[in-house]
């Protein structure tokens, strides 16, 4: 189905028209993406995330990846193309700020960071926007207000995700996370997701391969869990 958006010029805006996209594919966020004539859009009906590439001679565009996965409210979408980031808030409970890692396109976003607002508050046609500055971050969500998070561009780590998160007979949790062999990891827990101290689970953990795994005995009815690479 062809779709169409619009790309500014120095007078007038060329409409593109976009091949293989449904309605709407756009209207959660505009970026410009990586090389020269691409953008990133990002579907308000579904969790789609797309990397255009267009033509404004053509006046067309055709679609280089599509990526689902993307929570379905992700929008005011910013990228930083010199670093490989994209960014955007995300309608959960409460709202976050997404950080992507997007060097690997053909894999597709990885998530790199999440930070928390206080509510859950984005909803359909409520503003919402982001941009980078420098090593900063800027997430604007309705009701939150902005919040501004600095990105250490220096980190050593590959980004890595918790893949599982599984209950075991004690009772307990089994933890499992992506992991570097030789770098160590710290395993932090608290009891609420919004506020309290973050209380080392233990000492740090060298991992020996691609990933790790604890077993964790719950203290009390609810942990909420990150791990931190070192």
């Amino acid at each position: 189905m062809p779709n169409s958006t619009a790309i500014g010029t120095d007078s007038l805006p060329t409409i593109l028209t976009v091949t293989a996209v449904p309605d709407h594919f756009a209207q959660y966020g505009l970026a410009f993406g990586p090389g020269t004539n691409t953008f990133w859009a990002k579907n308000s009906e579904s969790s789609t995330l797309y990397l255009v590439e267009f033509d404004l001679v053509a006046q067309t565009g055709t679609v280089l990846h599509s990526y689902s996965g993307m929570p379905t409210i992700f929008r005011g979408i910013a990228a930083d193309n010199s670093r490989h980031w994209l960014i955007g808030a995300a309608a959960e409970n409460p709202d976050t700020a997404r950080l992507y890692d997007v060097s690997d396109l053909a894999a597709g976003p990885v998530l790199a960071d999440q930070e928390l607002f206080g509510l859950p508050n984005i909803t359909a046609g409520q503003p919402t926007d982001a941009t980078f500055g420098g090593n900063w971050a800027f997430v604007l969500d309705p009701a939150n207000g902005i919040k501004a998070y600095l990105i250490n561009p220096n980190s050593a780590l590959p980004r890595f995700n918790i893949t599982h998160l599984t209950a075991s007979p004690t009772p307990g949790v089994v933890l499992t996370w992506e992991s570097v062999a030789g770098h160590t990891y710290q395993v932090q827990s608290r009891a609420t997701l919004l506020s309290g101290t973050w209380t080392n689970l233990g000492g740090t953990i060298t991992a020996t391969g691609s990933t790790t795994t604890i077993t964790n005995n719950l203290p009390g009815d609810t942990q909420f869990y990150h791990v931190q690479g070192q």
